[in-house]
């Protein structure tokens, strides 16, 4: 298995404005792609702390289960909401509160 740099995609994570949230639906879970090693569990890598409600943020090749540890994580300290839906190649996380 092929190893994914960090520094790679983390450098490239911007928050997006006006990206409409979609509905929530089974088909659009994503199967983890077992050549790229995920490294989306480390703290304090995404914008939560920048972003402002309506403002979304994409994470390519992430892993569902934990972008939404850290959503919780973030939502309980910032006293804020976030939701994430999966889209091609990744994870689209919205702010909502």
């Amino acid at each position: 298995m092929k190893k994914t740099k960090i520094s790679k995609y983390i450098k490239n994570i911007k928050i997006d404005k006006d990206v409409p949230l979609r509905e929530q639906s089974r088909k659009n879970i994503i199967r983890q792609n077992e050549d790229v090693k995920t490294f989306h569990s480390l703290r304090n890598v995404y914008p939560y702390k920048q972003m402002l409600v309506n403002d979304s943020f994409f994470i390519p090749f992430a892993n569902l289960r934990n972008v939404l540890i850290n959503n919780y994580r973030y939502s309980k300290s910032l006293n804020t909401k976030y939701v994430a839906r999966s889209e091609v190649n990744g994870i689209r996380v919205w702010r909502i509160k």
